[in-house]
């Protein structure tokens, strides 16, 4: 079973943008758990055409989680190795997903300057997300 015509499904690659380092009250562990939570909904976001045994995948969103391999490796890797690393995950995504409060985070910003710089774009929410999506 399965849709066997892959070509014919857009695939949108969405940046999961959120810190990492803790801050007071948190732990990478929760904000990873928070960047996890987050790819789950944006891999749920998908299109179908035709309906009922005619139905066939038209776009789909495909998260790009960088929490779930920086989490891991969090201290055991040189910074700049992690930050080349998102950097060329942000340039080969179609769209930047801020999730959470960045403002204390300098690799969350430069990853959003970086996008906007790129004309990636960038959205501070779920609801602009979908919404534009629904509307490619």
């Amino acid at each position: 079973s399965g849709q066997k015509d892959c070509a014919a499904v857009k695939v949108v690659l969405v940046y999961i943008c959120g810190s990492l380092t803790p801050r007071p009250g948190k732990s990478v562990c929760k904000n990873v758990l928070v960047a996890k939570n987050a790819a789950k909904y944006v891999a749920g976001l998908c299109e179908y055409t035709g309906t009922g045994t005619n139905a066939r995948l038209s776009k789909i969103c495909w998260p790009v989680c960088p929490h779930a391999n920086t989490g891991y490796m969090y201290g055991r890797i040189p910074e700049e190795v992690a930050k080349l690393g998102n950097d060329a995950l942000v340039k080969a995504s179609e769209v930047l997903l801020v999730i959470g409060d960045i403002t204390d985070s300098s690799g969350s910003k430069e990853e959003v300057r970086l996008a906007k710089k790129m004309s990636i774009r960038v959205f501070t929410g779920f609801v602009g997300l979908e919404k534009w999506f629904r509307n490619l």
